[in-house]
């Protein structure tokens, strides 16, 4: 099983015709990995309007022992969002797979939710599952 949670803050943020890109890096804990790295790169497409967006997210998590690289895919909605990113307050939610993985990783597959919660200019992620070898 996995389970984490991670603050994190924006690296990047970009917009054009509905779609953003936001890349956000953080630090947490992760059951098997310990203390982890993570960086994700997210996907909003606002091409349907807000306030919600169809979310794509390619998330790593890399501790000490490895890294394992989530694909995730859901939805982010922003009660009164515009289409600005980001948000002043939204909740993003939906289910991963393994991608891939590296160190205890390797061969890894797997499946679970996620949840994340911004506010401002930070936002904590939560994931959970089940990984298997």
């Amino acid at each position: 099983m996995i389970e984490g949670l991670a603050p994190k803050r924006y690296s990047s943020v970009s917009c054009s015709a509905g779609i953003c890109t936001l890349v956000v890096i953080g630090t947490g804990t992760a059951t098997e990995l310990g203390h982890v790295s993570d960086r994700s790169v997210i996907t909003l497409d606002f091409t349907n309007g807000p306030p919600c967006a169809a979310t794509s997210v390619v998330e790593t998590l890399t501790g000490s022992d490895g890294s394992i690289t989530l694909h995730e895919n859901g939805q982010d909605c922003a009660p009164g969002n515009t289409g600005e990113t980001p948000a002043p307050v939204d909740v993003a939610s939906g289910t991963w797979t393994v991608g891939a993985g590296t160190g205890i990783f390797a061969g890894a597959s797997g499946t679970g939710k996620f949840a994340a919660h911004t506010g401002g200019p930070t936002t904590s992620n939560s994931i959970s599952g089940d990984i298997s070898d």
